[in-house]
C-alpha cells in the first residue's frame, strides 16, 4: 500500500513527510508540509488538519516537523512557524503552547525566537513530562499543567554558535532513562 497526496481525491496532505507515529488505537499520525494527517488502518479513512485562519482552534501551521501521541489520546505536534500545540482527537481543536516570557534566553533573541521551530519531541510516561526539542534547546512542558516548566540550553547562550548546538533535530531515551538528544552542529548530547 502506497499513501501520497493527489488533489483529486482523499488523500494525505503532502508528499513531504516530517514525522510519524501511532496512537494507541492504531491510528497513523502525519507530519507533511502542508498540514497534518491521519489514517484509520482499520477503515482506511484519512483525515487532514490544516491551518484556518477563519478557525482559533484550527492547527496553527501547516509545516508539520514532529508529532507525538500521548496515552491520554492528545495528539503533539511542532510547527515550523508557531511552536507546539496538540490536538484533542475527541473534539477535533488544538490547544496552542506559548513559551512564557520569564524563560527568555537573556542576549539571544535567535534562540528565543526560534523555540517556535520544534524540530523533535519525546514523552516521559512516568514523568509526565513532554521533551520538546527546538531550535532554541530542549523544553520541559509539563503534560498535567500544559506548561512548559522550564528551557535547557546548551554552551553559552551568546556564543556565535549557540543556534547550531541548541537546534534538537532528534530525542530518544535509553534503558537507563537518560536522554540522547542530536543537534544540528553541535553533536550528541546526554543528558
Amino acid at each position: 500500500v502506497h499513501y501520497s497526496h493527489d488533489a483529486n481525491k482523499r488523500s494525505i496532505c503532502n508528499n513531504t513527510i516530517h514525522s510519524i507515529d501511532q496512537d494507541k488505537n492504531g491510528i497513523i499520525w502525519i507530519g507533511t508540509d502542508n498540514g497534518l494527517s491521519s489514517i484509520n488502518l482499520k477503515t482506511g479513512v484519512i483525515t487532514n488538519y490544516q491551518n484556518s485562519a477563519k478557525d482559533a482552534s484550527s492547527i496553527p501551521d501547516n509545516k508539520i516537523l514532529s508529532v507525538k501521541c500521548s496515552d491520554d489520546g492528545k495528539v503533539y505536534v511542532g510547527t515550523f512557524y508557531k511552536g507546539l500545540c496538540a490536538l484533542n482527537t475527541k473534539s477535533g481543536q488544538f490547544e496552542r503552547f506559548e513559551v512564557p516570557k520569564n524563560q527568555e534566553i537573556k542576549n539571544n533573541a535567535t534562540l528565543n525566537e526560534n523555540r517556535s521551530r520544534v524540530y523533535s519531541l519525546h514523552i516521559d510516561v512516568e514523568e509526565g513530562i513532554l521533551h520538546v526539542g527546538t531550535e532554541g534547546g530542549l523544553g520541559i512542558f509539563d503534560l498535567k499543567s500544559s506548561n512548559y516548566k522550564r528551557f535547557i540550553v546548551f554552551g553559552n547562550p551568546s556564543a556565535e554558535d549557540a543556534t547550531l548546538t541548541n537546534r534538537i533535530w532528534g530525542i530518544t531515551e535509553d534503558s537507563d532513562r537518560n536522554l540522547w538528544l542530536a543537534s544540528y552542529g553541535g553533536g550528541l548530547i546526554k543528558l
